[in-house]
């Protein structure tokens, strides 16, 4: 099992994930750590709403097709997907239809 500040990849269920977005949304990014990123395109978050408030949405064909975390530097993502580039300390929660 993976703690947080890890670069493992855990698998996490709907427990787990609604405690994160109530962390996330009670404490915001900064306190929390954690940067939620719903990766569903628009029309499935439009069928089933956003997974919270403060989700940020990134469809997956633009992450997998750009490769935005290793591609652009901090001022370039922050400007193409609205929020400043995560930090090395930060944990990346991901969330997708499956």
């Amino acid at each position: 099992s993976s703690e947080r500040g890890s670069s493992d990849i855990q698998y996490i269920g709907y427990e787990k994930m609604a405690s994160l977005v109530n962390d996330y949304e009670n404490r915001g990014r900064e306190e929390s750590g954690l940067v939620l990123l719903d990766v569903r395109n628009a029309d499935e978050i439009a069928y089933t709403g956003k997974l919270s408030p403060n989700t940020i949405t990134l469809p997956l064909p633009i992450l997998m097709k750009y490769d935005i975390f290793a591609s652009l530097d901090d001022d370039l993502f922050e400007k193409a997907i609205g929020i400043p580039k995560p930090k090395l300390d930060e944990t990346l929660v991901f969330s997708c239809a499956a």
